[in-house]
């Protein structure tokens, strides 16, 4: 429940600052497509599986792992994901004129944003309608000194039934986790 206050706070900042040079539906862009295959598994759930790093240990390597495409429209997709049984954060995509910008939005239990959120960067000049890159930003680099170099990539598989997040760093793995998009959960 609680990161339903989250999505409401989120979508109105978000969806309310549409930018005046986007792209019309019959100009659609990578992001465009990339946003659209988002869309096409709106309002599920899915479990994920961590396959990087192996250490059952590490932070974030919880079983019963899960992300949901709870808010997607042409401007963007929000999504939350959560690690366990606690609420991590909500990966923001907003779609600018011809590219997407990618953040996380990590928040408290109340609702009011955490000392270090709002992190990410403008997906790269690599993006397909199945991949997305998005190289740390400036506002990354000043917030988190150890994140500049920090590349995170969404990816669906071909026939769209898996969903991947990773992220590299110093161009090493650092995290990667796999959503299986054939078998929705209950929310």
């Amino acid at each position: 429940m609680r990161y339903l206050l989250v999505l409401t706070i989120i979508s109105v900042t978000l969806f309310c600052c549409k930018s005046a040079g986007q792209k019309t539906s019959e100009e659609t862009s990578t992001a465009g497509e990339f946003i659209k295959n988002i869309e096409s598994h709106c309002g599920k759930s899915f479990y994920g599986k961590v396959l990087f790093p192996e250490n059952p240990e590490a932070p974030f390597n919880a079983e019963n792992s899960f992300m949901v495409f709870e808010s997607c429209t042409e401007e963007g997709a929000l999504t939350p994901f959560i690690p366990g049984n606690e609420m991590s954060g909500i990966w923001v995509l907003t779609v600018m004129e011809d590219s997407l910008i990618f953040k996380h939005d990590n928040r408290h239990d109340d609702g009011t944003p955490d000392d270090i959120t709002m992190y990410g960067g403008y997906a790269d000049n690599t993006g397909t309608a199945l991949m997305q890159n998005f190289p740390a930003g400036e506002e990354t680099a000043l917030m988190t000194p150890e994140a500049p170099t920090n590349v995170w990539t969404f990816q669906f598989n071909e026939d769209l039934t898996e969903f991947h997040y990773i992220l590299k760093r110093h161009n090493a793995l650092r995290f990667h986790v796999v959503f299986d998009l054939a078998s929705p959960r209950e929310i």
